[in-house]
């Protein structure tokens, strides 16, 4: 399953604003559809009414604007982001002086209805600040493309070799409070072919969408604060010369529209990935009487979600540890339990099939539990199916901030479970796989057991 990880940049010093908005225009062309008033609020602020709205049932979120909601998230997911390991880097840019970049590939395609009086431009500081950098140093777009009310404008990067798997990484936001709501895509030519959009509603040869960014165009869908988007590459059949496109596609939209007002999109880079989309980049062990560590001081931090799946507690960070990749070897009904040092500390744990990433909480979720038969101190998934071959990540994790420390978990249930990959079906004689006169066939053993007498791990064909 594909993942779409969300990580909100900010600093605890930094004072934010909550915008009412009035309904009139700024009065530069590549400036924003309405002005704010402002009042301010800090961070530290916010986290002072977050505790008071947060018990064992998670938060209160009404209790919060939607900004301040962003906020207060970017608090706890910005200490993920060392999470990620290193990759290669295919493209960066960085919007210093976007007058650069159709001399390094970039294209820029207004198909809109009407071509407006602003195409892509340089970040305009009046209406927010950069990312990073300069404080103009991020490229904008805005109701201005359109001097109609479609706006389909197009950014295409330079021609890159990519496969499934490789993630383009980029920051983007809209203003504050905004009543006019505002759409990104995110596209990729699937064959390489990257034949330009031609209209209103054209998308040229990137029919491949691999984000939409407030698709039904709500107010208040688009982030409100800088937003860090990571977005795997797939729909390609293997590695490929091809372009990715950021497309600003907003109905309704321009000066007299219902939607569109501005965007800024920056720090954009594109990456190697594990390879065809394969693989699960997460430290792992196999050790089901383990540790969490201290959350103060490790870097294996996240902001866990509820026992049904969704997101977020707010409760953090808290300190995880993970069990897997085990897989079983007959389907049916499993039973996860944890003690949690006999009670000493208030734990959590959840179960994630084909891959777990701290930072998207919610994707290949499949069961969690707070407390057991046991009461605090104590977790069980009770009567979970597991299917046989499929590959599940077990983690333990606190209730909130400062629970970690020792525990003991046991899966039970109608089969085996193995941790470190897949089952293999040929592992013994009885087993093997049939093979004919010309045959050409791949294996491993590294996953495999000795079971032919030779001290050493074997597969079987016949």
């Amino acid at each position: 399953m594909k993942k779409i990880t969300l990580l909100i940049c900010v600093c605890v010093s930094i004072v934010f604003s909550t915008q009412a908005q009035n309904i009139q225009q700024n009065g530069s062309v590549y400036g924003s559809k309405s002005v704010a008033t402002q009042t301010s609020v800090s961070l530290e602020q916010l986290l002072e009414r977050l505790a008071l709205a947060e018990d064992k049932n998670g938060i209160d979120w009404q209790q919060f604007t939607n900004y301040e909601r962003q906020i207060i998230k970017a608090h706890f997911n910005s200490q993920n982001a060392a999470n990620r390991g290193p990759q290669a880097t295919l493209l960066t840019e960085e919007f210093d002086d976007i007058t650069t970049m159709p001399g390094a590939g970039f294209t820029f395609v207004n198909a809109s209805d009407v071509p407006g009086s602003t195409d892509w431009f340089q970040g305009n500081d009046g209406v927010f600040p950069s990312q990073s950098g300069a404080p103009t140093a991020y490229i904008g777009a805005n109701f201005n493309n359109t001097g109609g009310s479609v706006i389909n404008n197009f950014m295409i990067t330079p021609e890159l070799n990519l496969e499934n798997g490789d993630e383009i990484i980029f920051w983007t936001r809209s203003v504050a409070g905004s009543a006019f709501p505002d759409r990104l895509e995110v596209r990729i030519s699937p064959d390489g072919s990257n034949v330009d959009p031609a209209g209103p509603a054209d998308v040229g040869s990137y029919t491949e969408l691999l984000l939409e960014i407030n698709p039904t165009l709500v107010a208040g869908g688009y982030p409100e604060v800088w937003t860090q988007f990571t977005v795997p590459i797939t729909g390609l059949t293997g590695a490929t010369d091809t372009r990715v496109a950021f497309r600003y596609w907003v109905t309704d939209g321009g000066p007299t529209g219902n939607n569109s007002d501005y965007i800024g999109i920056d720090s954009l880079s594109i990456e190697e990935g594990t390879g065809g989309g394969g693989g699960c980049a997460i430290v792992s062990d196999c050790n089901l009487v383990d540790s969490t560590p201290d959350d103060a001081t490790s870097p294996d931090v996240w902001d866990r979600p509820f026992a049904n799946g969704t997101c977020c507690s707010g409760l953090g960070p808290v300190s995880y540890d993970v069990y897997g990749p085990f897989t079983v070897d007959v389907t049916g009904l499993y039973t996860v339990d944890s003690d949690q040092d006999g009670g000493a500390w208030d734990g959590y744990i959840f179960l994630y099939e084909n891959c777990f990433d701290p930072l998207d909480q919610t994707t290949n979720f499949v069961a969690g539990d707070d407390d057991g038969p046991g009461g605090v101190g104590t977790s069980q998934i009770l009567d979970v199916t597991l299917n046989a071959g499929t590959e599940y990540y077990l983690i333990t994790t606190g209730f909130g901030a400062g629970d970690f420390g020792d525990f003991t978990n046991t899966i039970t249930g109608v089969g085996t479970v193995t941790c470190g990959g897949p089952v293999l079906t040929y592992d013994d004689c009885a087993g093997a796989i049939a093979v004919s006169c010309g045959d050409s066939v791949v294996g491993e053993t590294i996953t495999a057991t000795d079971s032919g007498g030779n001290s050493a791990p074997d597969v079987f064909y016949k």
